[in-house]
């Protein structure tokens, strides 16, 4: 992509919490992200709120990517994808953090998690802590 992205990680094992838990933990650095941003398929609309939001979360789906870039790069990537579904979904953060809210078109906010990225190595790394 013409040396713009930064990073990027597949969608494919947890969705994107776990892809954009991961890419904090390359980091160490924190992440925040809306849900409201994702672009999401027809196939959803008879989801209610929360299961829209899980499967937004969690979906495994085939062909989805996380990509990082620079601030200054993201409108010419954005005209790069111009011809499939994508969002901006967020930006890193120095604070250590994974946080993801769900903002909707009415402005309304909610808090999806908010988690120490500390915490979340352990979790993550726990299953291999055979001590």
């Amino acid at each position: 992509m013409q040396g713009l992205v930064r990073s990027c990680h597949d969608l494919s094992e947890g969705g994107l919490a776990i892809a954009a838990t991961e890419m904090a933990f390359g980091g160490d650095l924190g992440v925040e992200i809306d849900l409201g941003q994702v672009p999401v398929g027809s196939d959803t609309s008879g989801l209610d709120e929360q299961a829209l939001r899980l499967t937004t979360l969690f979906a495994e789906s085939n062909t989805r990517f996380l990509i990082e870039v620079q601030p200054e790069h993201a409108n010419r990537l954005e005209q790069l994808l111009s011809d499939v579904p994508w969002g901006r979904l967020g930006k890193v953060v120095s604070n250590r953090h994974v946080s993801i809210v769900h903002r909707t078109v009415d402005g309304s906010r909610t808090e999806v998690v908010d988690l120490p990225l500390a915490d979340a190595k352990r979790a993550w790394l726990a299953p291999l802590d055979w001590s």
